[in-house]
């Protein structure tokens, strides 16, 4: 069952430090269970560690993994004095927490921005198919595999745990994804991402019966299991396949563009075929990555980034501006500072360029929406 998760809303949307960081909290979550309460300075050493490896990995999966440690630790209950004892070392992680906050309050606008919850009956319809990384264009299977995966623990002959404390860190997951904020602190689609780790904290909700025979239906279960997995995973290949043909005329025209030069963005048509999330509106981040220079947007705009641009180098690209490419002037925006227009739209840019640069630019080259310009 685990197999289908890593291919949910992060992956549609390329949320890469976010899937990288995410089976590090787990191994948090391991290493704290390890301790099972011992107070030996070495134990809480090693958790703290953790902590903070996990937190420099990303901050909001460190701070979900912290309340969900917090409930851990809480069970079985001895009193509030022991449970805050086992918590010590979740703790050593708040004045990193608190000196982070701190710099995002005071060197980023962003941080500072407005709280969007976007709470409604979607969140809802949603959990089920978000708990199984199925995308909203696949809402009815979605339902179904969820609603599959919530009875297997009982079909395989597990046994739900009596202590409310043991469910306590699944409902905190369902509370996340129902009523945490969608926009936070300038970063947008936050609660959609953390449906990845529904799936396992429902998991250990359960305990297996021990030397209880084995059941009539457990072959029949295992093949379904299987079947469900592959066929999952089969048409996240066709996605991926279909993607990657879909890219193709990117490759061929971005192999115009000499390597180490300043690029800009324009993608007027960011999104996918084969994908929910506007995989196109930083596409061009991948001539950076590949060839070297420059390319904008750039998410080192984003907020408490450890970035300078050098003097004069600066340009007037801010974040939100690659999802409207269409208020591009090249003086307001330092279009002279550029060497390159990436532009995706299944129309000729060529005369609208022409008149937004004062003849300042040229078409280089040209396959499908994919298009290069660059100065004369």
């Amino acid at each position: 069952m685990l197999l289908i998760l890593p291919f949910g809303f992060a992956y549609q949307w390329g949320f890469l430090n976010f899937l990288v960081a995410a089976p590090f909290g787990f191994l948090f979550l391991c290493r704290l269970l390890d301790m099972n309460g011992r107070s030996d300075w070495r134990a809480c050493m090693r958790i703290a560690l953790w902590l903070h490896f996990l937190f420099f990995a990303h901050v909001l999966t460190t701070a979900f993994f912290c309340a969900i440690g917090m409930l851990l630790m809480a069970n079985p209950w001895r009193g509030f004095r022991e449970w805050f004892r086992r918590c010590l070392p979740i703790f050593t992680i708040l004045p990193l927490a608190g000196l982070w906050l701190w710099v995002s309050l005071n060197n980023s606008p962003e941080a500072s921005g407005p709280t969007e919850w976007s709470v409604g009956a979607h969140r809802l319809t949603s959990l089920l198919p978000s708990l199984v990384s199925s995308p909203p264009s696949s809402s009815w299977s979605g339902q179904l595999i969820g609603l599959f995966v919530l009875i297997v623990p009982f079909l395989s002959g597990a046994t739900p745990k009596r202590s409310w404390l043991a469910w306590s860190p699944f409902a905190l997951y369902v509370a996340w994804m129902l009523f945490f904020p969608n926009w936070l602190g300038g970063t947008a689609f936050v609660y959609q991402r953390f449906g990845i780790f529904g799936l396992p904290l429902y998991l250990i909700c359960f305990e297996g019966r021990r030397g209880a025979p084995l059941l009539s239906h457990a072959a029949t279960l295992r093949v379904g299991l299987m079947t469900m997995a592959l066929a999952v995973l089969s048409w996240q290949s066709l996605r991926a396949i279909s993607f990657n043909s879909e890219v193709t005329q990117y490759r061929e025209v971005i192999a115009y563009a000499e390597p180490g030069k300043r690029m800009l963005m324009l993608a007027f048509d960011p999104v996918s075929k084969t994908a929910a999330g506007a995989q196109m509106v930083h596409f061009g981040s991948w001539y950076q990555a590949e060839h070297g220079g420059l390319t904008e947007f750039n998410f080192a705009r984003n907020w408490v980034q450890p970035l300078q641009y050098r003097d004069g180098a600066d340009s007037a690209i801010r974040q939100g501006f690659e999802w409207f490419p269409g208020t591009f002037d090249w003086d307001a925006h330092h279009g002279s500072l550029y060497d390159y227009f990436l532009v995706r739209h299944p129309a000729d840019a060529s005369q609208w360029l022409d008149e937004e640069s004062k003849g300042a630019v040229r078409e280089v080259a040209r396959r499908g929406e994919w298009q290069l310009y660059g100065r004369k």
